[in-house]
């Protein structure tokens, strides 16, 4: 009876920390599903269209001038980090 009792304990922790780990992972996609539902609802505005625009596929309104900056340097860092 006892051999019985201590099984079924070991099994109720298994269990219990199984739950914890799915809570985990819930709580994560649960967090990810509101960081794209906020997307979506940015991107769905005028200016989350034009950001858009610009930023991934390079679009400009008629007539406006668009400078890339680029930036060029002979410096290199060492390997030790100085």
């Amino acid at each position: 009876m006892m051999t019985t009792y201590i099984h079924e304990i070991r099994h109720i922790s298994r269990l219990s920390s199984l739950v914890d780990l799915k809570m985990e992972t819930l709580i994560r996609k649960s967090r990810d599903v509101q960081k794209y539902r906020e997307q979506v609802d940015y991107y769905s505005t005028p200016e989350g269209v034009e950001k858009l625009a610009r930023e991934e596929f390079n679009m400009a309104y008629p007539g406006e001038k668009v400078y890339h900056i680029e930036i060029v340097s002979d410096d290199h860092l060492s390997e030790s980090g100085m």
